[in-house]
C-alpha cells in the first residue's frame, strides 16, 4: 500500500480520514492495501492516488466495509485485462466488500434509509455504491439528546446515556457526531419554598392612665351661686289724707 498496509488478521478503522496523492509504484493499493485482515472505512476520501491495481484500495482475502467513501481521480496502471478497478480492486475469491452510500457527515441519519442518487466506485467486481452526493437532502441532523458517530445508512440516531443531554435539536451535525457531545444534565437548583410572612400582631393601643387630681390642702373655694334677681315689688300707693275739718280750738278756761 502506498500509504497504509494492513494484513495478518489485523482490524482497523478509518473514520473521516483523507488519503491524498498516495502512490504504490509497481505495487497494488495506492492508498490502502488490505490482506487477510478487516478494515472499516467511514467518511474517507481518496484523492489522486495511483497503483498498479486499485489506485485507492486493494483487498486480498479480507473483509472490508466502505461507507460514504469518495474517490477523486484515482488511477491504476494495469493492462487492458484489468481496466476496471482504478478506485478499488478486489481479489477474485475470499474477499467480502460491503458498500454503503451513507450520509456524508457524522451526526446525521438517513431518513428513508437509502440514498436517492448513489455514486459508484470504479471496481473490478460488481457495483459498489460507495457515497451519496445527495445526502444533504436524503439525511437529517440528529435531534436533541442523540448522536451518531458513523457515516452509514442508519435510520435513527443513538440516544445519549442516561443523565446526559445534547441541547441542539437537529441544526448542527457537528454537535451530534460523538458520544462526547452528550454533556451531563445539570442538577436542577432546588425550588425555593416561599417563606410565609408572619401575621403581624396588632400593637394594642396604650390604655391612658387617669390623671389623678391634685389633693388640695384647703377646702376648695366654692363658686358663688348666682342669686336670682328679683324685681322690686311696687310700693303701695298711700291714699292721700282727707282734709280734716278745721275746728276752732276751745278756749282755755280762765283761771280765777
Amino acid at each position: 500500500g502506498g500509504c497504509v498496509h494492513v494484513d495478518d488478521g489485523a482490524t482497523v478503522s478509518f473514520i473521516g480520514a483523507a488519503f491524498t496523492s498516495c502512490t504504490a509504484a509497481n505495487a497494488d493499493g495506492g492508498g490502502l492495501y488490505v490482506k487477510k485482515a478487516t478494515a472499516n472505512l467511514e467518511g474517507v476520501s481518496f484523492s489522486a492516488c495511483s497503483a498498479t491495481k486499485g489506485g485507492g484500495i486493494r483487498t486480498v482475502s479480507s473483509t472490508t466495509t466502505v461507507s460514504s467513501v469518495q474517490f477523486y481521480n484515482c488511477t491504476d496502471s494495469v493492462t487492458e485485462d484489468y481496466e476496471l478497478g482504478s478506485d478499488m480492486y478486489e481479489s477474485d475469491a475470499g474477499d467480502t466488500v460491503t458498500c454503503n452510500a451513507g450520509c456524508g457527515e457524522a451526526g446525521m441519519y438517513m431518513v428513508a434509509r437509502n440514498c436517492s442518487s448513489p455514486l459508484d466506485a470504479d471496481t473490478n467486481t460488481g457495483v459498489c455504491h460507495s457515497s451519496c452526493p445527495t445526502y444533504l437532502s436524503d439525511c437529517a441532523v440528529c435531534g436533541a439528546n442523540s448522536y451518531y458517530d458513523g457515516f452509514g445508512v442508519n435510520a435513527e440516531c443513538t440516544p445519549c446515556p442516561e443523565g446526559f443531554e445534547i441541547l441542539d435539536n437537529g441544526t448542527d451535525a457537528a454537535l451530534h457526531n460523538s458520544v462526547e457531545d452528550c454533556t451531563p444534565v445539570p442538577t436542577p437548583l432546588p425550588t425555593p419554598v416561599p417563606t410565609s410572612l408572619p401575621t403581624p400582631v396588632p400593637t394594642p393601643l396604650p390604655t391612658p392612665l387617669p390623671t389623678s387630681l391634685p389633693t388640695l390642702s384647703f377646702p376648695p373655694t366654692a363658686l358663688p351661686s348666682s342669686l336670682p334677681t328679683y324685681m322690686p315689688s311696687p310700693l303701695p300707693t298711700t291714699p292721700l289724707p282727707s282734709a280734716q275739718p278745721s275746728y276752732a280750738p276751745s278756749p282755755l278756761p280762765s283761771t280765777q
